[in-house]
């Protein structure tokens, strides 16, 4: 029997869930998504698909409580942040604290625990039915992403954590872990990248019960299983729940809203068979395959959104798998053919593509950088010799006994002496062998192969002697240049690409692009494979390839356009590519009868009106009646692919200047539109093709299911490519090739400020001898420099002399984040706040920088000068009055 709240072919509990999906509230909405999200997976795939939580067992006591309450709750906070676990314990287990008890800012105990408190606390509050996705800005498990606490978001998931929720900004807690690259939050992100496997560990626990006890547990979970809902219960929900998610994702112009909902029709439609998705198209509602369509188009022209790209082919790729003939003429008549088909250009000339699933990057211990030397082309080596590293732009070159290595922070390349075309490469952690005829072998992939390569790569790289420059080679296109090693040629034909060449190995190609996170291989069959890392290697193939240029988030990015790209080709080449060489008849006709309407203008341009068959006109105007009577014969789109437009304007236009108001032709189009209906949709047919063309901003932005432009093109960002006129001379760094997005309302004067910080060589680029600071500390010679403190944060005191280069610039510069002084703590670069340089901030706002709680910590300021200090000002941030310093000492070293 079917409970009274699960009758979805009520006529009450759909038409209640619609209208909340469709209110005002966004955090009602929200709410209503997630409640939409869970029934569809209990109806759908039963109670054992849902995590294990115990989160509704008790309600939260917020009303009725007073300020003895509040002030309990506050004392709580101060013991989580003080990681009191007793203090914890005592107060909920005496009954004074409600365990999901929310503050003022919606923050439950649990949320500040993930945050602040230890993981006893949290696995304590779990076991005593906290609710692990409460909470009103983001969940428990976005702190624990945000704080980078592994630990804290191993048990979370344990307990039945929604990894997929998402905070008031739209960001899940992986995304959150991914904002900082620390080793806390880079554990986190392995962690949230197989969420799986952490919530399934509640069976590995359970394994570990005695056989009786796994038995009684068995007959009870028999003894309280629930059969699925029956067939026609699941078929009423999806039927009336599809509907309503097209409709929300069409009405909101909130991007979290229309994001989850985009989702929801995905998993809605997946869980279809196809009686019921054939039943919502043709029986439930008309219109109902158009919207769909519709939504699909909508986020297709949304540019630079990868996700819902990717989100929006898998529903076309269940749509055409359940039903290809039916939604294949749908996605016809709205011309997404054409949007797939770009998508899928991008691996037109690709043969293969080999990418794996991003895998935690490890913290970067300190790596010794040999001594660079200038990356003039005069100062180039000719060869390539053992015992020394070489550079390529970010790239090393090294040669060993019997290889040569190429590397970078995510790929690394071995190449044999003595090979016919073969090598070696590592990306993502696996190594491969590529041969010449293009057949990668990933075989030998193991532990073993792995810990070979990585070893004969250390053993050369420490036989060069500490101290030996860093030599680089072929940093300019040079066609006459080559370098032999081995039975490899290194040449630089284009400045950006490196390519490597077999003296055996015929046609064969390899290139290596300055940004691109792997190569590109051309075999000598002329088959031509791209290979793209999606995280980096590791510690020991760190160049400094990542930090250059935001390249660490770009090769990502660009990886998951390939994937995008994969999918997009899958589509065009299994369904898309022959169904688009079978137009539809009724496009046929009217295409044919714009051809004649003209024909028959040119006809009359040319003074031929004699010659016009007024038969076949008068065939063509009907077919052209017929076209637009039908509103579902064909869509807007059809229409503006049908070439109407343009012929009716020529055929219009010929008429209007013949001047004879009673000829053939116009007696024909008055004949037939004389009925003032074909007259009214023929015109509202022809401005829906010019919207749909021009895409003017026809509507109000924020109406009910108003045009996706409007106003919203302010937020628009506009594209430049930037080019350097005229040489720099050396002064300015030539950022040709780049790309800018800017604002629309962004002013010139904004943008040559921004080009020029850009472009222009900043005081602290060059070399430190070229400081004017430093050159005021030799000019002073023995007497020295004097700073005469006046007030807290003067103008008069060291730091701001570092900062604008001895005061010869106006704007000052954080001289830690610039180079020209060293900070550091003891807690290195995983403080829990700020970064080591933000102690020398001297914004309004002190910036929240401490260490860990720990009588021995200490920072350490390298001002690179001989100083006598006499005065100096220390700040802490407001609002941490626990955490700021009571006593402290300060200590001067030379």
């Amino acid at each position: 029997m079917i409970p009274e709240f699960l009758n979805f072919s009520s006529d009450q509990v759909i038409p209640a869930l619609k209208n909340a999906l469709l209110g005002k509230d966004e955090r009602c909405v929200m709410d209503s998504l997630r409640l939409a999200d869970l029934l569809l997976v209990l109806v759908c795939e039963g109670r054992r698909a849902l995590p294990k939580s115990s989160a509704a067992a008790v309600p939260s006591r917020v009303r009725g409580l007073g300020d003895g309450y509040d002030r309990t709750h506050r004392h709580l906070i101060d013991s989580i942040r003080q990681r009191d676990t007793d203090a914890l314990i005592e107060a909920i287990e005496s009954g004074n604290v409600e365990v999901n008890f929310t503050d003022d800012v919606g923050q439950t105990l649990l949320n500040w625990a993930s945050a602040f408190g230890t993981p006893e606390m949290v696995t304590y509050l779990c076991e005593k039915a906290a609710d692990v996705n409460k909470g009103q800005r983001s969940s428990s498990l976005h702190y624990a992403a945000c704080f980078g606490r592994p630990e804290i978001a191993k048990i979370l998931l344990r307990h039945g954590a929604n990894p997929d929720l998402r905070d008031e900004e739209g960001k899940t807690a992986l995304d959150k872990a991914r904002e900082r690259s620390d080793d806390g939050h880079r554990e986190v992100g392995a962690v949230l990248e197989s969420p799986g496997d952490y919530m399934a560990s509640i069976a590995g626990e359970q394994s570990n019960q005695t056989q009786s006890e796994k038995d009684a547990d068995k007959t009870a979970e028999d003894g309280d299983e629930e059969p699925l809902p029956d067939q026609q219960l699941k078929r009423n929900l999806l039927e009336r729940l599809l509907p309503v998610f097209c409709e929300m994702f069409q009405k909101t112009l909130v991007s979290g809203v229309r994001r989850s909902s985009l989702n929801l029709m995905r998993k809605t439609v997946h869980y279809m068979d196809t009686n019921t998705l054939a039943s919502v198209s043709c029986d439930v509602d008309e219109d109902f395959a158009e919207k769909l369509v519709g939504v699909l188009g909508a986020v297709l022209d949304q540019e630079d959104d990868i996700d819902g790209h990717s989100t929006v082919l898998a529903v076309m790729k269940d749509l055409l798998q359940k039903d290809a003939e039916f939604w294949l003429e749908q996605l016809a008549r709205l011309g997404l053919f054409e949007k797939v088909e770009a998508l899928a250009q991008v691996t037109k000339d690709t043969a293969a593509v080999v990418t794996t699933t991003v895998v935690a990057e490890p913290d970067s211990p300190p790596v010794e950088i040999p001594r660079q030397t200038s990356a003039d082309p005069a100062n180039d080596s000719l060869s390539i010799e053992p015992d020394a590293i070489y550079r390529w732009r970010d790239w090393r070159v090294l040669k060993s006994r019997d290889s040569l290595f190429v590397w970078c922070d995510a790929c690394a390349l071995e190449f044999s002496d003595g090979s016919n075309g073969w090598f070696r490469f590592l990306i993502d952690g696996r190594l491969s062998t590529m041969y010449s005829s293009g057949s990668p072998e990933t075989g030998s992939d193991n532990s073993d192969t792995r810990a070979e390569f990585l070893e004969k790569l250390q053993r050369a790289r420490v036989s060069v002697r500490t101290g030996t420059p860093l030599y680089s080679v072929l940093s300019v296109a040079a066609p006459d240049r080559k370098i032999a090693v081995g039975n490899w040629v290194l040449e630089c034909l284009v400045d950006s690409d490196l390519i490597i060449t077999n003296s055996e190995g015929n046609t064969q190609k390899l290139t290596i692009g300055e940004d691109l996170p792997g190569f590109h291989f051309e075999s000598n069959r002329q088959t031509r494979h791209v290979f793209v890392a999606e995280s980096t290697l590791g510690p020991e193939f760190v160049t400094g390839w990542t930090a250059r240029g935001g390249r660490r988030l770009r090769f990502k990015v660009e990886a998951q356009k390939q994937k995008l790209a994969d999918l997009a080709r899958e589509l065009w080449d299994g369904y898309l590519k022959e169904a688009r060489g079978r137009p539809r008849e009724a496009l046929i006709r009217l295409k044919q009868a714009a051809a004649v309407l003209k024909k028959v203008g040119d006809q009359m341009v040319k003074a031929d009106a004699d010659d016009v068959d007024n038969d076949e006109l008068y065939t063509a105007l009907q077919t052209v009646k017929a076209s637009v009577m039908d509103e579902r014969l064909l869509s807007t789109f059809e229409l503006a692919s049908s070439g109407l437009a343009p012929a009716l304007l020529s055929l219009l236009t010929a008429v209007n200047k013949s001047g004879e108001k009673d000829s053939a032709v116009s007696r024909l189009l008055r004949l037939t539109f004389a009925d003032n209906k074909a007259l009214s949709l023929l015109i509202r047919k022809l401005v829906a093709v010019l919207e749909s063309i021009e895409k003017f901003p026809q509507y109000l932005y924020d109406a009910p299911g108003g045009s996706a432009f409007g106003l919203q093109l302010l937020s628009r960002r506009i594209r430049f490519k930037l080019e350097q006129g005229t040489s720099g001379k050396g002064q300015m760094l030539d950022r040709t090739g780049r790309t800018l997005k800017t604002e629309p309302l962004a002013t010139v004067g904004q943008l040559k400020s921004h080009l020029l910080r850009m472009v222009a060589k900043q005081w602290y680029d060059y070399e430190r001898d070229s400081y004017d600071f430093i050159r005021q500390a030799k000019d002073a010679g023995d007497k020295g420099l004097v700073f005469k403190y006046q007030s807290d944060f003067d103008d008069q005191g060291i730091i701001y002399w570092l900062g604008t280069n001895g005061r010869m610039t106006s704007e000052w510069t954080n001289p830690a984040s610039v180079g020209v002084c060293h900070v550091s703590s003891s807690d290195g670069r995983n403080q829990p706040y700020g970064r080591p340089e933000d102690i020398l901030s001297r914004d309004t706002n002190a910036v929240n920088c401490h260490t860990h709680d720990d009588k021995n910590a200490w920072f350490t300021i390298d001002l690179g000068l001989l100083v006598t200090p006499n005065a100096y000002t220390l700040r802490h941030a407001r609002g941490y009055g626990r955490s700021a310093l009571r006593n402290w000492q300060l200590q001067v070293m030379i």
